[in-house]
This record gives C-alpha cells, sequence and structure tokens, in this order.
C-alpha cells in the first residue's frame, strides 16, 4: 500500500530542529523509517525532520549510511521509533507493528486480506490501521 501526502512530507521540510539531534536547521530533510522496496508511507509515524548537509550534523545521510550514534550507541530502526513515540504521543508497541502492516497491505486490498495482514495485532493496533486506512484520497 502506498499512503502520499505532500502536505504532510512539507511539514518535515524547512527550518525547524531535527528530530534526532534537536540541532536548529534552515532546512530539514524528510526521513522515512520504514523504507527501501517498501510501500511509501507518508505518516506521521513513519517521518522525521532530520537535518542534512550542510548543517546539523547531518542526520539524514549518518542515518542511512548506519553510522549515526548517541552517546558511542548506533541508533537502530527502534530508537527512531523510539522519538516518533515521544513526539506524537503513541504508544512504542504500536507503532511499528502497525506501520509493517501497511506496507504489506495490497493496493484495493480487500477484506479477507485485511483480515489475514492484521491478524496478529491487536485491536488498538487492527483500528490504528483502519484509521490510516481511510484518511480520504491517501491510501493507493
Amino acid at each position: 500500500m502506498r499512503i502520499e501526502d505532500e502536505a504532510l512530507f512539507d511539514l518535515f521540510r524547512g527550518p525547524g530542529a531535527c528530530d534526532v539531534c534537536g540541532a536548529v536547521v534552515r532546512r530539514r530533510e524528510p526521513h522515512h523509517i520504514i523504507h527501501r522496496g517498501r510501500a511509501r508511507l507518508d505518516l506521521r509515524w513513519n517521518i522525521l525532520g532530520v537535518c542534512a548537509f550542510p548543517e546539523g550534523n547531518n542526520c539524514h545521510y549518518r542515518i542511512h549510511a548506519a553510522t549515526m550514534t548517541i552517546e558511542g550507541q548506533r541508533l537502530t530502526r527502534e530508537d527512531l521509533f523510539v522519538l516518533v513515540s515521544l513526539r506524537e504521543g503513541v504508544a512504542i508497541d504500536d507503532i511499528e507493528p502497525v506501520l509493517w502492516c501497511l506496507a504489506r497491505l495490497p493496493r484495493g486490498c480487500r477484506p479477507w486480506e485485511f483480515d489475514r495482514e492484521t491478524a496478529g495485532l491487536t485491536p488498538v493496533q487492527r483500528e490504528w490501521v483502519v484509521r490510516f486506512m481511510e484518511r480520504p484520497g491517501r491510501a493507493r
């Protein structure tokens, strides 16, 4: 499934504080936590606004290159989900399963496909999937 939202994407561009290092920069870049070969999921749960070269700490490149560290520890995908959880006020345990479920759902999924892909989710997680899918004009 693809969920595209350029207006939301734009919120993570431009000036502001980097969601990873906190540096205030004139230009941030949106970073999808779940990316590469997966469906595009433009959702607040899946995007961080991160600093890029030449300003800040170049977090965007360092995340992709797997060289981003905090206090000597390499930053993992789970760490990025923690940042989203804190920013959005959502339980960390709900974010990753919901996003992976949305990424697996086929375009125009049928009820039996939805049931199969959401079978392992909690009722709260399943409700989040439904909410994200029902956003008008977004899911493709």
